[in-house]
């Protein structure tokens, strides 16, 4: 470990906290819609986080992948309502 990564963080370190602060963002939104856009961003950003932190980012990949398609689905039924 230099001494840049002990000031500054690792690359990972970022991408896991931007991940934590787009969940936190779609708790400000009443729109379901939003909110689920919005995590599908934050999963994906887990993704690379997870990506980054391999082999122990499986269980991060996995979930996330998972919230990704639930998220779609739910955001196709409810636009399938609208029409």
């Amino acid at each position: 470990m230099t001494i840049f990564n002990v000031v500054f963080g690792s690359v990972s370190d970022y991408v896991g906290i931007l991940a934590g602060v787009l969940i936190l963002i779609s708790f400000i939104f009443k729109s379901v819609t939003k909110i689920r856009i919005t995590n599908i961003f934050a999963a994906i950003t887990f993704i690379i986080y997870g990506v980054l932190l391999m082999p122990n980012g499986l269980p991060l990949i996995i979930t996330n992948a998972v919230l990704i398609v639930i998220h779609i689905i739910f955001l196709t039924k409810n636009s399938k309502k609208l029409n």
